[in-house]
């Protein structure tokens, strides 16, 4: 197959699968694409990575300088994310009372700065972990947090997944790379590193493995059946692009959470106990 024929059809497959998000008229507001494009831009490229397949440069002199269009980016969304939270009434003051290790973290990553050997560097860094809680707080302030989740991770699988395949096996030049310790040929799929790649792929995969396990109890209809089969195809999807990825690390912690995931479910076990069923795993 041509990569002309085989991009038409993984675009119009990507184009079916939001189509058919958007039919379903979920419970969602616009203000979720925040967080969508938050993570799926750092679990890709950044916005200058994008522009530099286009032959745009538009990145920094050096790593500690950055891209101004990937500061501007992440900015915006920040701002966008403060500003919704503020019109759903979220304080600064709420958050750090129910929030107190994220919060104590921060502070401690913000302190850290007076002792960086870069400190500008850090701190434009440390505004970028801001942004974190910023996005995760869009998301569960949402009308419904569960719905809005489940669409957040599919709608990242909609299009890391099949472009992940593309890339790989249609552009090298875009999904694949060389190992700059070993020199041995490595597959990136959407993102710039096959660990990176594999990182995708675990969390894509452990979600729909719970998904799946989720759905199994709805009421049989065709509604059900329906999101089964998205199910099953795209955890056979995800599964080839963590294949293509040789990353064992991401392989060892799918098996981990899936298998910790289906022990948690057993009735005789006491949930009660669950750090210690962890720390004895």
């Amino acid at each position: 197959m041509s990569p002309l024929i085989a991009t038409i059809i993984i675009l119009l497959f990507v184009g079916w699968m939001f189509l058919r998000d958007f039919r379903e008229r979920p419970n969602v507001t616009g203000a979720l694409w925040l967080p969508f494009f938050w993570v799926f831009i750092s679990g890709s490229r950044f916005p200058s990575g994008w522009m530099e397949i286009l032959g745009l440069h538009l990145g920094g002199n050096s790593v500690d300088d950055g891209s101004p269009l990937d500061a501007l980016f992440f900015m915006f969304l920040i701002a966008a994310g403060l500003y919704v939270l503020k019109q759903r009434q979220v304080s600064l003051a709420w958050f750090t009372a129910n929030n107190r290790w994220v919060t104590a973290y921060l502070v401690f990553c913000l302190v850290a700065i007076v002792w960086s050997d870069i400190p500008l560097v850090a701190f434009k860094r440390w505004i970028k972990l801001f942004g974190q809680p910023v996005m995760v707080l869009v998301l569960l302030t949402e009308p419904d947090p569960m719905e809005s989740f489940t669409r957040l991770m599919k709608r990242l699988a909609f299009i890391w997944i099949p472009i992940s395949i593309l890339f790989a096996r249609y552009y090298p030049n875009l999904g694949r790379a060389f190992d700059g310790w070993t020199g041995m040929p490595m597959n990136t799929g959407i993102t710039t590193n096959k660990n990176i790649l594999g990182c995708d792929c675990f969390i894509l995969e452990l979600f729909f493995i719970w998904y799946f396990l989720r759905v199994r109890r709805l009421e049989p209809g065709r509604a059900r059946r329906n999101e089964l089969c998205l199910c099953a195809l795209f955890m056979l999807l995800t599964a080839w692009a963590l294949r293509m990825a040789h990353s064992s690390t991401s392989l060892g912690a799918l098996v981990l959470g899936t298998v910790l995931m289906l022990v948690v479910g057993f009735d005789f076990l006491d949930r009660r106990r669950i750090g210690t069923y962890i720390v004895v795993t």
